[in-house]
């Protein structure tokens, strides 16, 4: 269970806390149209939490507030820029971890969700105390075809899908949203520029390893509800297994 000790933590910690550019847009009324548009050089913010040309010290590796900022934050920054920059209000982030970008999202006012597999109520009650809103969701990825809402993007961050089940997810998210942003590896990467049933719009890589794209969907596509996203512990790619369905009588 992952404990929210650690969203604390990165809550209190300064070097980890929203740019004032990000902070000054927020939103006066939760309507499309009505969200302040954020006029940043997100380039710049990067530099600011990550100058490329940091003093190295010697015989030192990086430290763990580097390495976040670098690998995480950064990041989030970057999605959370698109987001805004194109009008997204209704945002859910499927397996969304220990609950950091969506503590920064809902600072921004953005009507934001997190579904996670497990949550305590001790989770929960953070984000509640916090923004007066049952925001974090214990919820399983097997069961989002079922779920009865459509938001305007939904943000994935888990890469190790093979071919066939980043199909099979592209397909459920297709009619559950308009927009995704996912971070992908670069086989399905790839493989996505080749689809004719999803359009591109963006895209950027993290730490010259992590890739991040903003997708639309032109449609919404069929979905085999006869299939669920299991992990294969040998080359640890999340992969489709068939259903056991009960046998009826």
């Amino acid at each position: 269970m992952i404990s929210n000790n650690n969203l604390q933590r990165l809550i209190e910690n300064n070097k980890f806390q929203l740019p004032e550019e990000y902070l000054c847009s927020r939103a006066l009324t939760k309507y499309k149209g009505h969200y302040q548009k954020i006029n940043i050089d997100i380039e710049s913010l990067v530099e600011r939490y990550y100058p490329e040309a940091r003093f190295i010290r010697v015989g030192e590796s990086e430290t763990f507030d580097e390495k976040y900022a670098k690998n995480t934050f950064i990041p989030y920054l970057r999605i959370l820029d698109i987001i805004k920059k194109n009008d997204l209000l209704t945002c859910l982030q499927i397996d969304c971890g220990i609950g950091h970008l969506l503590y920064l999202a809902r600072q921004m006012n953005l009507d934001y969700f997190g579904f996670r597999n497990k949550v305590t109520s001790k989770e929960k009650q953070l984000f509640v105390d916090a923004f007066q809103s049952d925001c974090l969701i214990q919820f399983e990825m097997n069961n989002l075809y079922k779920l009865n809402h459509f938001f305007d993007v939904i943000i994935h961050l888990t890469p190790n899908y093979d071919e066939i089940s980043f199909k099979h997810l592209l397909r459920i998210l297709s009619n559950k949203s308009k927009y995704a942003i996912l971070n992908i590896n670069k086989q399905n990467y790839s493989l996505l520029k080749q689809y004719n049933f999803v359009t591109i719009i963006e895209s950027f890589t993290c730490n010259n390893s992590q890739l991040y794209v903003f997708l639309m969907f032109p449609k919404k596509l069929d979905i085999n509800i006869n299939y669920n996203f299991n992990i294969n512990n040998q080359n640890n790619l999340i992969c489709l297994n068939k259903k056991n369905f009960p046998s009826s009588f």
